[in-house]
């Protein structure tokens, strides 16, 4: 997920190599001509997983091999069911079923699941009607993937989560305080919410290759630095600038959300230094903001308007702001609306971009790498 500011003419643009911003993609069917997967098995041979600690719940990652249809315990808090594969083909989920025989992708989230090159995934809850109820839960997922795997949150229901991040940066342009204070922005904005943050550490990544990366989180390179992170954290990539046309690109998500718990390509966000720098001076504000913005789309937040004003997310509390073409809504025109909301599609110096909602809270609250 792109971010694109409103004076830079760099908040989101479109989810490089995993969907139009906030809402484009679509589960449906089709795409790249790989393996398809038929719902038809109605139990769950667990091939492999891994446990990761957490403060107040257990994350599994559970792989399931061949099988199509998994079961979730009475004690699941959320869950996240992954494909990933060859990045020839656009790998994504036709449907997610559960217990009572609803798919929840036909029945609310057809706009808004990620199809994508090489990865696609389904989140539970991306809205706060659905559950990770208990019982067997069928999908049917296409594209050429080689790996499906769960990525499972248990414990009790949570209040208050836990947001643990590791930060990581690179090149040798900006320092460790400069990521410290927009963390502090960032961690002012989440707790303002009633969710806690818990920061480790900025580990310097030396190697200069990493100083300037690709925007396609498929590149090698880009690959390499991402696939560092923690299985157990959120891992918020600080660079100098993305190559190419991206340069200038202020943060970019590996998803909506990302791959929560499991190690990859996926398993974080990107943040560009420069597109920060206005006049020679670092604007700390507004890189916390973007941080924030990004680390929502990791955790499973769409933008709540569009650039377009006429797709907005899921969620049944976000204002909108609609518009008439060729009129695109700003941040400043909807200040009234979501335009103040941490989500907006776009970033804006001027206006304070620090409001989450209840809805919102919930699907944070309740991730599957949240503690």
């Amino acid at each position: 997920m792109k971010r694109v500011n409103s004076l830079l003419n760099i908040w989101c643009s479109a989810v490089l190599m995993l969907a139009a911003c906030g809402g484009g993609g679509g589960g449906g069917g089709g795409g790249g001509g790989g393996t398809v997967a038929t719902s038809t098995t109605t139990t769950s041979t667990q091939t492999s997983s891994t446990t990761i600690p957490s403060a107040n719940s257990s994350i599994e990652v559970i792989d399931l091999g061949s099988e199509t249809a998994f079961t979730i315990p009475s004690d699941a808090v959320s869950f996240l069911v992954s494909a990933s594969g060859n990045a020839d083909y656009t790998i994504g989920f036709n449907s997610l079923t559960n217990p009572e025989g609803t798919d929840l992708i036909g029945d609310d989230l057809s706009n808004l699941i990620i199809s994508a090159a090489g990865y696609g995934n389904v989140l539970v809850p991306m809205i706060p009607r659905h559950s990770a109820s208990a019982g067997t839960w069928q999908y049917n997922a296409f594209g050429g993937y080689d790996s499906i795997k769960l990525t499972l949150r248990t414990g009790p229901a949570p209040s208050s989560s836990i947001l643990a991040i590791k930060p990581y940066l690179t090149g040798i342009s900006f320092s460790t305080s400069d990521v410290e204070s927009a963390l502090a922005v960032l961690k002012a904005i989440y707790e303002k919410a009633g969710l806690t943050v818990a920061l480790d550490p900025v580990t310097v990544v030396s190697s200069e290759k990493f100083a300037t990366v690709s925007a396609n989180f498929t590149n090698a390179v880009t690959a390499e630095l991402v696939s560092m992170g923690a299985a157990d954290r959120i891992n918020l990539f600080f660079v100098e600038d993305f190559t190419g046309q991206d340069s200038g690109t202020l943060g970019i998500s590996a998803g909506i959300p990302g791959s929560l718990g499991i190690v990859g390509n996926y398993n974080g966000v990107l943040n560009g230094m420069e597109a920060h720098t206005i006049n020679g001076v670092l604007d700390i504000q507004l890189l916390g903001e973007t941080v924030a913005h990004e680390m929502g789309h990791w955790l499973g937040l769409f933008h709540t308007t569009e650039s377009s004003g006429r797709d907005f997310d899921p969620l049944a509390d976000t204002p909108e702001c609609p518009s008439t073409f060729p009129v695109s809504p700003t941040a400043k025109n909807c200040e009234a609306l979501d335009g103040s909301n941490l989500m907006f599609w776009q970033g804006d110096e001027s206006v304070d971009q620090s409001t989450l909602s209840p809805d919102q809270i919930h699907v944070i609250n309740y991730s599957p790498i949240a503690q």
